[in-house]
């Protein structure tokens, strides 16, 4: 186990916004959580989707990349790190020629921070696809829960709301990757998301039977500013940082977005991203 204190959060923030972090865990083995326990602990993926606020947080931030290994326990079932980046476990299924994720190979993060969100695209959700999770709860008891038994919904399941530690994920695949697919959606992603600027990938959940960035265009945010953040002209679901934003920038951009779309719409929208205080 390695401890690093007092690591600024900002050059880990895909946004490039956030304070101090009280430390910074590389678990490199089991037994490094027992080691664990009495700590504020939050798990640090690819930060592709946390706003961390500007100030000293006093948290114990743990990072999973030593556990990264993929195992073919069966043919086409795979038991995958959960700190393992997402990418590179498409990159393996493409090399192996197996599929069924190709609609979330875009989706920037790690295997652990994907699921605990029930990451999604283009009409898929990582669920879809999971046997079985293998984590740490709150007070670092190891269990294994089969997909049956794992309750999960639109952008969420049991393990973000417990603030469980996902270690490894049991994923179902089939015989042949659509690579003519992957790379459709992948040039699809780069022209319609802002890609060159720091964000947070989607800001909002999309309401049930609409979608969150038509509601947005629809109440003319696009472009709407606030102080260095500012919402994208490319994709109004996403909030760039275009002149070193501030987290009380997105914060207040967060709520105007909001507060607007209601008076319009009448619909309440949820934040999607992570807000880490």
């Amino acid at each position: 186990m390695k401890i690093i204190e007092n690591v600024s959060l900002k050059e880990k923030s895909n946004i490039k916004i956030g304070g101090i972090a009280k430390e910074i865990i590389y678990i490199e083995s089991y037994d490094d959580f027992t080691k664990l326990l009495g700590k504020d602990l939050f798990v640090l993926g690819n930060c592709s989707n946390i706003l961390f606020s500007d100030d000293y947080i006093d948290k114990s931030f743990i990072i999973l990349d030593s556990i990264n290994s993929i195992e073919e326990i069966e043919k086409g079932i795979y038991e995958v790190g959960a700190g393992l980046k997402f990418t590179n476990f498409i990159s393996y299924l493409n090399k192996k020629n197996y599929g069924g994720l190709e609609e979330l190979a875009g989706i920037p993060g790690t295997v652990g921070g994907l699921t605990a969100i029930n990451a999604g695209a283009y009409g898929k959700e990582i669920f879809e696809n999971i046997l079985e999770v293998e984590y740490f709860d709150k007070n670092l008891n190891l269990f294994r829960k089969k997909i049956e038994d794992i309750e999960f919904s639109y952008r969420s399941s049991e393990f973000k709301k417990n603030k469980d530690i996902i270690t490894k994920v049991v994923f179902k695949t089939q015989m042949g990757y659509d690579l003519v697919k992957v790379l459709e959606l992948l040039t699809q992603r780069k022209n319609k998301q802002p890609l060159d600027y720091p964000n947070l990938g989607s800001v909002f959940k999309n309401p049930e039977n609409n979608y969150a960035a038509k509601l947005l265009e629809k109440s003319n945010l696009k472009g709407v500013k606030v102080g260095g953040a500012k919402v994208s002209t490319k994709h109004a679901n996403f909030i760039i940082n275009y002149d070193n934003a501030k987290f009380e920038d997105v914060i207040e951009l967060i709520e105007i977005c909001k507060q607007e779309v209601y008076s319009i719409h009448n619909i309440n929208l949820e934040e999607e991203i992570i807000i880490v205080k």
